[in-house]
């Protein structure tokens, strides 16, 4: 019993941290977009053209 207890632990510490590996790269990627989309209005916005 207290094995499959010690199994499961395992498994679910590794299923979490996978999660938060996940979602880290998925918020890396959210910034970049937002930094990127500022970026575009701000030359747009300089150059002329309206969005």
């Amino acid at each position: 019993m207290q094995r499959l207890i010690n199994q499961h632990a395992k498994l679910s510490v590794k299923f979490t941290a996978k999660l938060f590996w996940v979602i880290s790269i998925m918020e890396g990627d959210c910034h970049a977009y937002t930094k990127n989309r500022i970026r575009f209005a701000i030359n747009c916005k300089s150059s002329g053209f309206s969005i």
